[in-house]
């Protein structure tokens, strides 16, 4: 997750040894970083039960005759998704058709995170700025042991991933040359993510985790004040899921404060009630809705209350 004035992030991969048929979820650094007590496990975790518990969520959203439970969870859809209920009656097809696709989003997302398939690297401290050719060009790149391979960053500058403090993660397009059953090298996109737990301060999150079934403070409480660094991880992970579509929206809607990109509750739910067709395609209107379903299934968030709220 960044700010609108930072470049996407491409990463090269040079194959060394092809030796090799699976890419295993590789954690680099992981074991000594906790954010807010919580460990890089914990969050990994947390963020497949934020997932989880969404699709739960969006199939009580579904029903019909909604009880009071399930009405909470139809409002959240609204908020984030833009369907309209009609009470005492289902969803019509295309606003259930919408949600299915949301739900398919949130089961990728957890196969995903279950299976072998990417590199997760818990701070940026690997990657140097080295020289890479006969030029004296330079990049951030990371030769890693074992099978060996070289990451290297190209659009990112002289400055550090993390070095920005508003950067608390980063989803990276990679792409590796694996052997086919002939021995043939095939390009394959793999999954590569960096966290910046220096930067998931207080004020910028609430925790670490959030239980299953949290409690909020307020009657009708602000999303984004218990925003957390698992939903970081939700949040890379829906990029991750297709990069070349799921990538941070520019709202064009008006009030004009709530331009930019679509980072937090008040522009996703713009997004959600302005421009529909981009809301689906935006990761943190999945993130935030998310966030949202791990509560309490009582929880009654609401609507903006000001608009002009929102920077």
């Amino acid at each position: 997750m960044k700010t609108p004035s930072l470049l996407r992030i491409f990463i090269v991969i040079t194959t060394i040894c092809t030796c090799y048929a699976e890419i295993p979820w590789l954690a680099f650094n992981c074991g000594s970083h906790t954010i807010m007590g919580a460990t890089m496990d914990q969050m990994w975790d947390n963020a497949k039960l934020m997932a989880t518990r969404a699709i739960e969520r969006l199939n009580e959203a579904k029903g019909r005759n909604l009880r009071s439970e399930e009405r909470t969870a139809a409002n959240n859809a609204k908020w984030l998704w833009g369907t309209k209920h009609t009470w005492g009656f289902s969803l019509d097809d295309d606003h259930k058709a919408a949600l299915d696709n949301v739900i398919n989003v949130y089961n990728n997302i957890i196969a995903l995170m279950s299976r072998n398939g990417g590199y997760l690297f818990c701070d940026d401290s690997m990657f140097k700025y080295e020289v890479y050719d006969e030029n004296n060009n330079r990049r951030w790149q990371v030769t890693l042991p074992g099978p060996s391979h070289t990451i290297a960053l190209s659009g990112q500058g002289s400055r550090r991933v993390c070095g920005d403090p508003t950067l608390m993660g980063e989803n990276l397009i990679a792409k590796i040359d694996l052997p086919d059953a002939g021995g043939n090298l095939v390009p394959r996109r793999i999954t590569a993510i960096i966290l910046c737990p220096e930067n998931h301060t207080p004020g910028r999150i609430r925790a670490g985790v959030l239980p299953l079934d949290y409690a909020t403070d307020e009657e009708r409480p602000d999303p984004d004040k218990y925003r957390t660094a698992s939903g970081t991880i939700l949040h890379e992970m829906v990029h991750a899921v297709d990069p070349d579509t799921y990538e941070d929206q520019a709202s064009r809607a008006r009030p004009p404060n709530f331009a930019g990109v679509a980072y937090g509750y008040d522009k996703s739910w713009m997004l959600a009630q302005n421009e529909r067709n981009v809301c689906f395609v935006n990761p943190d209107n999945y993130y935030v809705f998310a966030q949202m379903s791990l509560a309490n299934k009582k929880t009654r968030w609401s609507a903006p209350k000001n608009p002009n709220k929102a920077t």
